[in-house]
């Protein structure tokens, strides 16, 4: 089941912001695009939840599970603030 969000805060601890960043310029050294944080934060929902048949982030999931070890910390973290900023925000 899939559900189109048309407006949604999310709130990332400063950490989180920083793992971000830092993923945008490895993808865009590897890619040579810019991405914007919702691409970045969009990759990684889909990363978590293994949706990598999307053709636009399938050829990304073999570098993304490289880059992701030893990142547990992070990603639960990452989930968990989704997660709590979608249940605390309405628009």
């Amino acid at each position: 089941m899939s559900q189109k969000i048309i407006c949604h805060t999310v709130l990332f601890q400063d950490f989180i912001f920083e793992e971000i960043y830092k993923l945008q310029d490895v993808l865009s050294q590897i890619d040579g695009k810019t991405w914007s944080t919702s691409n970045i934060v969009n990759l990684l929902l889909r990363f978590y939840f293994k949706e990598g048949n999307n053709p636009i982030y399938a050829e990304l999931m073999p570098f993304l599970q490289s880059y992701m070890i030893g990142k547990k910390s992070f990603l639960d973290a990452f989930i968990s603030d989704v997660m709590m900023s979608s249940i605390s925000d309405r628009c």
